[in-house]
């Protein structure tokens, strides 16, 4: 972990600078992220400029990287049965969303680019409190972070440990998808994609293998291939063109070529979701939301976020755990008790985790409207011609993942949702106060100083 006195001390430097250009009209030095002819790669999930992600195959060293990470993945904040069972004395990032809302605004509207020291958030890599002070008129995202590594410009990680960034861009999109959501409609309540197999491909797979049924297994896996080179990517209740979605498809296009084999997991005691059976068979895999019950002072001032973020479930149908083969059920379950390996082995999954973050906080503001409490002008942040984000290569395609092991083709997606978790009945009341000193110490640094991010020291 870098000095945290150092990293104040830059970050301040670096908005007071950012309020010079501004005043006398100079350019800043942030670059907007620009699709490679290539395109962008995040743990060898590759998505071009016309949005058909694919995937590139391991070496051994990436691998054994991926494996070295996953054995010292570091385990989520896990309640016991008493709240006080942590000590809360990480260092935090604090974003100070009714100071930081008009910077912006104004930097849009004079066209300054973002410098990074704000672009990044001084390198969050984690949501762990969402605050509200009413007499300060202050909204805060308090979470972890570290010093920033943008080598890959579609996934900027922190030096430490290598987890992914939020970024502003992020968080904006991210309010602005729970802003929108609504508990009726399509999806009720969930946003994300799903990746699926045209429509009826079941029978004429059948047929397929009917029709294959003497020649060898290699030859019959080929006859699938061909009926289902690439599958459709959906998306709902989110904007297709962010980084968000982009990240919610490349993670769910990774869980599936793991499901099917058809990349050696660095992550050991995962199994497939394969079926060795004459019939073909469709499973249905999928990402959602796993956070233990929300910490909150009774007060409604502080909200603590715990748990590993994300879990996978499987079903007949997506989104609807029902009626799962017994191979599904059981590669579901391994991957949710091995949650913080994977996102340490693959930070397409630890993005998302920082997505599902994102989308917590945005519902807590919206269903505790702390806007309101905080008087912050949130309005300006939700109107997408005054406030444009970067865009991303919409996903539309995904080559299918089809293993010679068996005759398995994979479908799901990522669906995540807040909702019930944010419901005043299903959380835990911090009676004994011990989320208190973290609240009166942001709250004195509110006090201190005027920047729109501050780090705790």
């Amino acid at each position: 972990m870098h000095k945290n006195s150092t990293d104040s001390n830059q970050l301040r430097t670096t908005l007071f600078s950012v309020l010079v250009c501004m005043a006398v009209g100079f350019q800043s030095t942030a670059d907007t992220v620009k699709v490679p002819a290539d395109g962008f790669e995040i743990s060898g999930v590759k998505i071009d400029a016309k949005g058909h992600i694919h995937f590139k195959d391991p070496d051994k060293a990436t691998l054994d990287e991926a494996k070295a990470r996953a054995l010292k993945a570091t385990p989520p904040l896990i309640r016991k049965d008493k709240p006080n069972d942590k000590a809360r004395d990480e260092k935090l990032v604090l974003v100070v969303l009714n100071r930081l809302t008009p910077l912006i605004k104004d930097m849009i509207q004079r066209e300054k680019q973002i410098p990074d020291a704000i672009q990044y958030l001084s390198g969050m890599t984690q949501i762990r409190y969402v605050m509200v002070f009413p007499e300060e008129r202050q909204l805060v995202i308090a979470g972890t972070y570290e010093e920033v590594d943008k080598t890959n410009p579609a996934q900027p990680v922190g030096k430490t440990t290598g987890r992914p960034i939020i970024q502003l861009d992020d968080l904006i999109a991210g309010l602005r998808t729970a802003k929108a959501l609504r508990r009726g409609g399509d999806h009720a309540g969930i946003f994300g994609c799903s990746i699926d197999p045209p429509k009826n491909i079941q029978l004429k797979i059948d047929q397929s293998l009917k029709a294959n049924a003497t020649k060898p297994k290699t030859e019959r896996i080929d006859a699938i291939k061909k009926l289902v080179p690439q599958m459709d990517v959906d998306f709902f209740n989110t904007d297709e063109e962010t980084r968000i979605a982009m990240i919610c498809a490349m993670a769910d296009a990774k869980l599936k070529r793991l499901a099917t084999g058809s990349e050696v997991n660095a992550v050991s005691g995962i199994t497939t979701v394969l079926e060795d059976s004459a019939k073909a068979k469709i499973s249905r895999i999928w990402f959602e939301t796993a956070y233990q019950p929300i910490l909150s002072s009774e007060e409604g001032t502080i909200f603590e976020l715990a748990g590993s973020r994300l879990m996978v479930k499987a079903g007949e149908e997506s989104f609807n755990d029902k009626d799962a083969t017994k191979k599904a059920i059981l590669f579901a379950k391994n991957c949710t008790d091995k949650m913080p390996q994977l996102c340490a082995a693959y930070n397409v999954f630890a993005d998302l985790q920082n997505i599902a973050d994102v989308h917590v906080a945005g519902i807590l503001i919206k269903t505790e409207r702390l806007d309101d409490k905080a008087k912050w002008e949130s309005a300006v942040i939700y109107a997408k011609v005054g406030w444009p984000l970067q865009e991303f290569p919409v996903a539309k395609k995904v080559d299918s993942q089809i293993s010679p092991i068996g005759n398995t083709v994979v479908t799901g997606g990522v669906g995540l949702s807040a909702f019930e978790l944010v419901d005043v009945d299903k959380r835990m009341i911090d009676k004994k106060n011990v989320l208190q000193p973290v609240y009166e110490k942001v709250k004195r640094m509110l006090g201190e100083s005027n920047d729109p991010i501050l780090v705790m020291e």
